[in-house]
């Protein structure tokens, strides 16, 4: 059971947003990029929710579409 690793979950805070709410979220690499976008848009088709995502200069942008 060491050879587990247990490193601590990312909080995005997509749940936060209400419609129309912007969030920058800031990647280190494109692999962390792509597995932000898939968390917004899995997390918003679990809640009813709908997301827009944007990628600018190394930062995502999330929006609250619903």
């Amino acid at each position: 059971m060491d050879s587990i690793d247990f490193t601590e979950r990312n909080s995005w805070g997509f749940k936060d947003l209400n419609v129309g709410d912007v969030i920058p979220v800031q990647c280190d690499n494109k692999d962390e990029i792509k597995a932000a976008q898939r968390y917004a848009h899995t997390y918003g088709r679990l809640t009813g929710k709908k997301f827009i995502t944007r990628t600018q200069d190394g930062v995502l942008y999330v929006k609250r579409s619903k």
